[in-house]
């Protein structure tokens, strides 16, 4: 007798495990299981408004069965810090990818440093910020000569340009 995982199962949650048997006459039979696993989940320890930024104060580690997260969830409260709710969250509650966004980095109206790089040579200049930002994400800057330029929120009020 042998056991198999038939393509396109996960290896958490509902699956099926194949059984089969070659001797003396060939069968074989799928057996639905539920496999769990468990292991730490940042949870709220007290209700989270949305549009509230998060600290360390709000978090703790909880063992959790993770498969009832399908969406993930965060397993170091460093993954989290600084992040805004875009919901209320309850006391008790994992925290999920879907109930943050990124911290923003770069707010409109801000004085940015535009910063653009290459082989051999650094230029920079002064601008104001069009847009709100988080690290990553693109962001329109106008010029003190009245240009507007995209780059790279990188932080720290800085703004990298790209050629």
């Amino acid at each position: 007798m042998e056991t198999w995982l038939p393509s396109g199962n996960k290896l958490w949650g509902r699956a099926s495990i194949g059984v089969r048997c070659r001797a003396p006459s060939s069968w074989s039979i799928y057996v639905p299981v539920m496999i769990r696993v468990s292991g730490n989940a940042v949870v709220a320890t007290h209700p989270i408004a949305r549009g509230q930024a998060i600290t360390q104060d709000d978090l703790e580690l909880q063992t959790r069965d993770l498969t009832q997260y399908p969406n993930g969830t965060f397993s170091n409260p460093e993954q989290i810090i600084g992040r805004t709710a875009t919901l209320n969250i309850p006391a008790g509650e994992v925290l999920r990818p879907e109930q943050l966004k990124a911290a923003l980095v770069i707010r409109q109206g801000q004085q940015v440093t535009l910063v653009a790089q290459g082989a051999g040579f650094k230029v920079s200049s002064e601008g104001t910020a069009m847009g709100n930002a988080a690290t990553g994400q693109v962001v329109a800057v106008k010029t003190r000569s009245g240009q507007i330029i995209k780059g790279i929120a990188k932080g720290d009020g800085v703004v990298e340009v790209y050629f």
